[in-house]
């Protein structure tokens, strides 16, 4: 995966949007506004985890969709999902603690990864906020 972030900084999430609302609530994919490098991005994922192409893409979708996340932020956050599921298979749960440092929810890996977006980002942009913060200390 030594192209993996290389793929998510390719992301340019400042005019990107992947997801569209139709007026009664419900967001559809903007296909015709795909980044660069979707295509191997979801391949990587769905070569190195758990998922399928299609929960892959969901994955992609989801986090690339939140364009008021950084570069670095958008990586870690896949890449901390990525090492949760190696654990998960690996049935190694001791390091799934390690890897909630950030403040993200262990989750069920059957379960869609949709239903944990809000939450997950919700932690992510509390985190970073806190970091933020604490790097004006220094």
């Amino acid at each position: 995966m030594s192209d993996f972030r290389e793929w998510v900084e390719a992301l340019d999430t400042s005019h990107v949007r992947l997801w569209e609302d139709d007026g009664d609530g419900n967001y559809h994919e903007v296909l015709d506004e795909m980044p660069l490098k979707y295509e191997e991005m979801v391949d990587e994922i769905a070569e190195n985890s758990m998922y399928d192409r299609d929960t892959a893409s969901e994955i992609v979708l989801s986090v690339a969709g939140l364009v008021s996340l950084s570069h670095s932020v958008l990586y870690e956050m896949l890449n901390w999902r990525l090492l949760v599921d190696d654990a998960i298979k690996a049935d190694e749960y001791e390091r799934i603690d390690h890897y909630t440092y950030l403040g993200f929810e262990v989750f069920d890996p059957l379960v869609e990864y949709r239903e944990y977006s809000e939450e997950v980002m919700e932690n992510i942009q509390e985190q970073d906020e806190h970091l933020s913060v604490g790097d004006s200390d220094e």
